[in-house]
């Protein structure tokens, strides 16, 4: 739901905030009106059977996009298997990892002429590694 947010921000500046980049731009970070917000954060909705939408512009988008998909939400209870069921909850857009560290850097002896990097991070429940990853190669920092 980060795309909808940010079409009008497309081609913002994104400065040097590490880890705040966006493929539709910074504007797809910063609050809307209505947004649910945790330590300021606008935090995302992952639907379930019980999950309320956000109030405003924010609200609009995330109905707008489940209907644009044909989703319900009661589409997330399984009467027959509840296991695979669910409630709903929010996440946040932004993704911070900590305690980011460069471990090693040095020649790949696997690919002539480039470089690797070893990397440590840690990231809360819900994020992806390869999320960070993706957008450390977009930049030539290694």
């Amino acid at each position: 739901m980060v795309h909808p947010r940010a079409v009008d921000g497309a081609n913002d500046e994104l400065g040097d905030r590490p880890f705040a980049r966006s493929l539709f731009g910074q504007k797809a970070l910063e609050p809307i009106e209505g947004d649910v917000l945790e330590n300021g954060e606008p935090m995302a909705l992952l639907a379930g059977f019980e999950s309320t939408f956000a109030e405003g512009k924010a609200g609009e988008i995330e109905r707008k996009v489940l209907e644009g998909e044909s989703v319900k939400l009661e589409n997330f209870k399984i009467a027959k298997m509840s296991e695979l069921s669910s409630k709903g909850s929010r996440k946040s857009i932004v993704l911070k990892p900590e305690n980011f560290k460069v471990v090693a850097i040095g020649k790949d002896e696997f690919n002539e002429g480039k470089s690797f990097a070893t990397i440590s991070f840690f990231l809360s429940k819900g994020n992806y590694a390869t999320t960070v990853l993706r957008e450390l190669m977009k930049e030539d920092i290694f």
